[in-house]
């Protein structure tokens, strides 16, 4: 066996390792490190200690978007960004809608509350809605995950004055129909989440409603009931004439407004002229 060459080899080696390592602290060139293999996921549980589904890819207005991962560098810092999918496929197109900082755990864990989702729709005037991209860096390691959400439909409300009727004992009431669509509205001191119709009296009446879960919106306003219309009724006598059939006829003149005006037995709401023999008639 050739030993000698055999310590020349290892002699070889061992030099070119000690010429390599001192040429990297002359340069300054440290050897690529392999990437951890970390990995992440998304989940709506109500903390981070909450033991909820591992893996919630679909959020509704109001739901935290919690960012979890393990396989990190274990206490490193991280960083998170959550934005807004191109194309259409999101109603914040590449905008960061979120972003923070984080430290994973001795063992490369972490969990962040990255996220209530739709809250900054009364910044920009949007609601989330659509696909939204995740994205994690801590070091040179990285991960990704996508969730997506449903805008809240917007909720609606009117309200409108109808016929007004009129009685002695009740006075001045007036029709007020309310429409809802996901909302709840308040007026009079009462409380309304349906569609309904009311009776006000004559006033001023100032409302407000905002959306019930599920929708968005609201809105506020002041509602305006007159008195009804007055009333007016008048019977005067016309031509009487006289026929061997029927006997002596007046024409009795009837002019209505706003009224309903009853004689003889019969009720009328519309001028007209009808016919009456000899007599009183309340």
């Amino acid at each position: 066996m050739n030993t000698k060459g055999l310590t020349r080899t290892r002699n070889f080696f061992y030099l070119l390792s000690i010429a390599f390592i001192l040429a990297s602290v002359v340069t300054g060139f440290i050897p690529p490190r392999i990437a951890q293999a970390g990995s992440i996921w998304t989940t709506n549980g109500s903390s981070c200690q909450d033991p909820a589904a591992q893996d919630t890819n679909h959020y509704d207005a109001g739901d935290h978007v919690y960012i979890r991962g393990n396989g990190f560098t274990p206490n490193a810092a991280g960083t998170f960004t959550i934005t807004g999918q191109p194309g259409g496929a999101s109603n914040d197109p590449q905008q960061v809608v979120a972003s923070d900082g984080f430290t994973t755990d001795a063992t490369g864990y972490f969990c962040v509350d990255a996220y209530v989702v739709g809250s900054e729709g009364a910044d920009d005037g949007y609601v989330d809605d659509g696909t939204y991209s995740v994205d994690v860096e801590v070091g040179k390691d990285k991960g990704n995950d996508n969730y997506t959400t449903d805008a809240p439909n917007p909720a609606s409300a009117s309200v409108t004055t109808g016929a007004c009727t009129y009685t002695p004992a009740a006075g001045s009431l007036t029709l007020v129909t309310i429409n809802l669509t996901g909302a709840s509205l308040s007026i009079a001191g009462l409380t309304f989440t349906s569609s309904t119709v009311i009776s006000l009296p004559p006033g001023s009446y100032p409302y407000t409603w905002t959306a019930l879960e599920g929708y968005t919106g609201s809105g506020s306003g002041t509602l305006f009931v007159d008195t009804c219309a007055p009333g007016n009724a008048s019977v005067t006598l016309g031509a009487c004439s006289y026929s061997q059939a029927e006997g002596s006829k007046t024409a009795v003149i009837i002019d209505v407004s706003n009224a309903a005006l009853t004689i003889a037995g019969n009720t009328y709401s519309a001028d007209q002229t009808i016919y009456l023999s000899p007599g009183t008639y309340p």
